[in-house]
């Protein structure tokens, strides 16, 4: 018999749930005459779909995402729309800002002058750059990356702390190791103090 040739979709994934669970889960208890009626498909197509073994046409696949409102990735792949997206469109974790602040100053307040100078003089050696070498580095793998450092765990956690603040953080840090730079030991502002400002 000659006919249409039916164009059928590979639906091999690496997930265990297949694309007639997937269609079996959308149908819910519902049965299949009804279904067949509600997706716009002869009964006997669908029923070939869930007992004969039959690939579904990807038109026929497209027809139910669309009479269901699931993504079409999901029906045919298994793939949630979570896991379409980049971690570009992903919205970053919220930081509590306040939170963040005090953790700042606990470690600030906790090194000297020198030892504030040496944690920049860290931060810009070892390079963000270099520790965020790709945009695919896990959060996992930065942390460790950063206990790897050779260095104290005071300037370890005040890394960690700068990597999760913002912009305002940054110049937050730079502001205090000015005003700490421009002190003299009494506590008072040195002379040239008055001259140099960070921000």
């Amino acid at each position: 018999m000659k006919g249409k040739k039916s164009e059928s979709v590979s639906l091999a994934s690496d997930t265990k749930e297949t694309l007639i669970d997937r269609i079996n889960k959308l149908i819910q208890g519902r049965s299949v005459r009804s279904v067949s009626v509600a997706w716009g498909l002869p009964y006997s197509t669908l029923n070939n779909y869930l007992n004969k073994g039959t690939d579904p046409s990807f038109k026929a696949i497209q027809t139910i995402a669309e009479a269901e409102q699931v993504s079409l990735d999901w029906l045919a792949f298994g793939v949630s729309q979570s896991e379409l997206e980049s971690p570009r469109d992903k919205e970053p974790p919220k930081v509590d800002r306040q939170l963040m602040k005090n953790s700042w100053d606990m470690v600030y307040e906790s090194l000297s002058t020198d030892e504030i100078s040496e944690l920049l003089k860290a931060i810009h050696r070892k390079g963000i750059e270099g520790i965020l070498k790709t945009s695919f580095v896990s959060d996992d793998s930065i942390e460790s990356s950063i206990e790897r450092l050779q260095i104290r765990p005071t300037l370890k956690q005040a890394i960690k702390l700068a990597l999760a603040g913002d912009e305002s953080i940054d110049r937050e840090i730079l502001h205090r190791i000015e005003e700490k730079k421009n002190t003299n030991l009494s506590g008072g502002l040195n002379q040239d103090a008055n001259h140099s400002k960070v921000g």
